[in-house]
């Protein structure tokens, strides 16, 4: 490299400030260029290369009301409160939705409450979260699920542990 030239590269600055001379300049000169090189593709492929789903999870759900009703017990009452948080994972990419983001609870195969949680073309910013708070209520009478569904809301209801999908 010649002595005007301003991009000097590490090796040349250590080899002009010690004043000593590296039999191969050269080599260091490309050895230097070559440790960029992959620290930048080390860094740029994490980081643009790989993409994150974005993640849903439910925090703060909060129960009023969960039991069987109706003349017979084959109805469902319930008054449920949660929060969908949704986070991008991705640390230099914002997410864009290509779909409409729906949330659905179901139980026993039956659609309790749904909510729009994003629209087509919404982003989000790298490493961020967004919480959207849904509230599922049945009609007064309850949510008519059947005798198969309402006996296995009976036996999860006594374990205490309750699946929803």
């Amino acid at each position: 490299m010649d002595d005007d030239d301003v991009s000097w590269c590490l090796c040349c600055i250590v080899k002009s400030c010690c004043g000593c001379c590296l039999c191969a300049a050269d080599f260091a000169c490309s050895v230097c260029g070559l440790f960029i090189g992959v620290v930048l593709i080390c860094v740029l492929v994490p980081a643009f290369g790989v993409v994150h789903p974005v993640r849903a999870a439910v925090k703060d759900a909060s129960v009023s009301l969960l039991a069987l009703a109706g003349a017979n017990g084959t109805a469902l009452a319930y008054d449920l409160s949660f929060t969908v948080a949704l986070r991008n994972r991705n640390w230099a990419m914002r997410a864009e939705h290509a779909a409409p983001l729906n949330a659905e609870l179901l139980f026993a195969g039956r659609r309790l409450a749904g909510a729009r949680l994003a629209g087509v073309g919404r982003s989000m910013d790298p490493k961020h979260a967004e919480e959207f708070p849904m509230l599922a209520r049945s009609p007064l009478r309850g949510l008519e699920v059947g005798g198969g569904a309402a006996a296995e809301f009976a036996r999860e209801s006594v374990t205490g542990v309750v699946e929803w999908s």
